[in-house]
């Protein structure tokens, strides 16, 4: 039920304190060994010797075997977001790199069809000069 309020709630279901963790996991552990001492004194079968401590310790490794893959899940994630973020960066510089250029060219462009409208309104002026006789 706690889980389940602290999902609703937005929290993380992680500990927040590592020494309460572990004090929980010690807990456990107790609570197994109370379990073993428990069924020798009611006269069962003997239970496996350090059975809770096999478990306590089986548990601890996946725990940190939960957090290395988590760990490299979450690096993993980070740089494949980088890498689309600069990705991203660099087409929108390209972007704005056509943009300015076609920007600068459209006025060259217009200038350019002016001097030639002027050169071919000049040289239709003189259609009877031959070509020795014409200024460069």
């Amino acid at each position: 039920m706690r889980a389940l309020a602290n999902r609703r709630r937005g929290r993380l279901l992680f500990p927040r304190d590592p020494d309460r963790d572990f004090v929980r996991r010690l807990e456990f552990g107790l609570a197994l060994l109370g379990g073993e001492r428990r069924a020798d004194l009611d006269g069962g079968k003997p239970p496996l010797p350090g059975a809770p401590l096999a478990v306590f310790a089986v548990a601890g490794l996946l725990q940190l075997l939960l957090v290395a893959f988590i760990r490299r899940l979450l690096r993993d994630s980070w740089r494949a977001e980088r890498a689309l973020k600069s990705l991203a960066d660099r087409r929108e510089r390209e972007a704005d790199h056509r943009e300015i250029t076609l920007g600068e060219s459209a006025p060259r462009l217009k200038n350019l069809m002016a001097i030639i409208e002027a050169l071919a309104k000049f040289s239709a002026g003189r259609t009877g000069a031959s070509p020795a006789s014409m200024p460069i």
